[in-house]
């Protein structure tokens, strides 16, 4: 009842949300700083981030976890033994 006896005050709020909506997003809140030099800079020094390398082992254990992971699926899914 309440939506149907009063539509014009929701209407009003809905456009000044949408308004809302719409300076913040053109006023750059909370938004991504690029960096020129870099494509990823740490948030609080401004420095750049460098990627942790992967090794054989790491490699190594991903696999057996998607391998002993699949092969739950299909026991739990398909119902092979």
């Amino acid at each position: 009842m309440f939506l149907v006896d009063r539509p014009l005050p929701i209407l009003l709020l809905l456009a000044v949300y949408i308004i809302l909506l719409f300076i913040l997003k053109n006023s750059n809140f909370k938004s991504i700083v690029y960096p020129k030099n870099y494509n990823n800079i740490c948030p609080k020094c401004d420095k750049s981030l460098e990627r942790v390398r992967r090794n054989y082992r790491d490699h190594l254990m991903n696999y057996f976890t998607f391998l002993t992971l699949k092969s739950l699926f299909v026991k739990i899914v398909v119902g092979k033994a």
